[in-house]
């Protein structure tokens, strides 16, 4: 690398060569022309390590072009003693001065992550492991280990104690509690959201379905194919193994669909959401291997084989009941092993659908008229599952999402009721201030 300052001599211009290994650095004089060595130059404008690498408000970097020009800085973090906009939140972490963090820049590119307001380009914070240490022995995860992204972190560390590699550029090592700190205070901010902005109504309505297919916090950029929410006549409930398994009515309806939406008339409606305590649409691909797979995870969950739904995972079930149209069942036969086709018996079977059981389940009837409601001959709907609960389903274990929902919550559902979900809102403690300002800010 070869450099001259514009304020020093000509025949002042630096040349040196060194690798991260190197313990000394040997500088040679030269003469050469203002500025740095052109393939650096061109390096650092439009690669990963650009010049826009610094992020604070305060101090103030100028950077300048080859034709004199100034770089705009691209994003500009709040420093220390600024006052933090309504979407970053600040958390204290054991050996850090001070960790930000924001999805305020979710949409322009992946996360940053900066440390003292330098860029670490390659980053290092990995938020999976957090939600879901043990990773699915599945191919298809049909579950809901709700995780979130990465959101953008500022890192004060005077002293030095985040792990970086020698080129200061990624994250090598053990960060302490960081991650589980930062993971906890996001899942405060998505319940808050919850709170806020969840759904008004339940999921069976179609200008409500879509914030229970795909909810509008940034920190979710995947869809899911099971709803993150399931639907009560009551509230709304994040679909955990543990909400479900605190609900009073332990009767519960998957819907596999692929529509966004529902068209039913009032009695159908009125039918549905009393005969069922828990709603649980999902949305199909649309493709032959996603019917093989996820019919193969449901009829395998009430076995608590490993392929099981991780909904229901750990969930004690009393019985299923599964109708599908006739044309599914066949493809369902051809393409399942034995042992999974063979686990259910035929209660019914119509040149239309297909009605399969296993354990204890109540009369037909209900399952056939809603049936009718959501047209099961249609291609749009794959296969309505009813589903009966045990109630010595008390020693479930939160997930992570779940156990933040539990603390704050207190219970499986947040009611739709304006005034119910205020109360629980007052009821917060300090840690949830910040994260109710900002959901508040942004409710319209």
């Amino acid at each position: 690398m070869s450099t001259r300052n514009f304020e020093v001599p000509k025949n002042k211009g630096i040349q040196f060569e060194f690798g991260l290994d190197d313990t000394n650095i040997e500088l040679k004089w030269l003469t050469r022309k203002i500025g740095t060595t052109k393939d650096v130059f061109e390096r650092l404008m439009y690669g990963r390590e650009r010049w826009d690498w610094y992020y604070l408000k305060q101090p103030t970097v100028i950077r300048r072009d080859s034709k004199g020009y100034n770089l705009k800085q691209e994003y500009e973090f709040p420093g220390l003693q600024d006052p933090l906009p309504a979407d970053w939140h600040r958390i204290e972490v054991p050996g850090f001065q001070a960790i930000d963090w924001s999805y305020a820049y979710e949409r322009k590119r992946t996360a940053i992550l900066a440390c003292n307001g330098l860029l670490i380009p390659e980053g290092g914070l990995h938020f999976a492991p957090q939600f879901n240490p043990e990773k699915s022995k599945s191919k298809w995860d049909y579950g809901t280990h709700l995780y979130f992204q990465t959101p953008t972190v500022s890192v004060f560390d005077p002293d030095g104690r985040l792990p970086l590699n020698l080129a200061r550029n990624e994250i090598q090592g053990q960060t302490g509690n960081l991650e589980s700190i930062l993971v906890d205070d996001v899942c405060r901010n998505f319940i808050t959201f919850c709170l806020i902005k969840g759904p008004q109504n339940h999921n069976l309505i179609e200008n409500q379905s879509q914030l229970y297919l795909q909810p509008e916090y940034p920190g979710i950029k995947m869809r899911w194919p099971v709803n993150i929410f399931f639907s009560t006549p009551e509230g709304f409930g994040l679909t955990d193994p543990w909400n479900l398994s605190q609900l009073t009515s332990k009767t519960g309806l998957l819907i596999r669909s692929d529509n966004y939406g529902y068209q039913l008339s009032e009695e159908s409606l009125e039918i549905t959401m009393a005969n069922y305590g828990f709603i649980i649409t999902t949305r199909s691909s649309g493709t032959l291997r996603d019917f093989d797979d996820w019919h193969r995870h449901v009829v395998l969950s009430p076995t608590k084989h490993g392929e099981s739904l991780d909904i229901l995972k750990n969930l004690n079930i009393e019985g299923m009941r599964i109708l599908m149209p006739f044309a599914q069942y066949i493809r369902f036969l051809e393409k399942q092993p034995n042992f999974v086709a063979n686990s259910f018996k035929i209660e019914l079977q119509t040149t239309e659908y297909v009605i399969m059981t296993w354990g204890s389940c109540r009369n037909t009837e209900i399952l056939v008229n809603v049936a009718k409601a959501f047209f099961i001959v249609d291609a749009s709907t794959e296969s309505l599952t009813e589903i009966y609960l045990s109630d010595d389903n008390k020693n479930i274990k939160p997930g992570r999402v779940a156990q933040i929902w539990k603390d704050a919550v207190c219970n499986p559902i947040i009611p739709f009721d304006p005034k119910k979900r205020q109360s629980i809102i007052d009821a917060l403690d300090e840690r949830y201030a910040r994260h109710i300002v900002q959901w508040q800010h942004f409710a319209h």
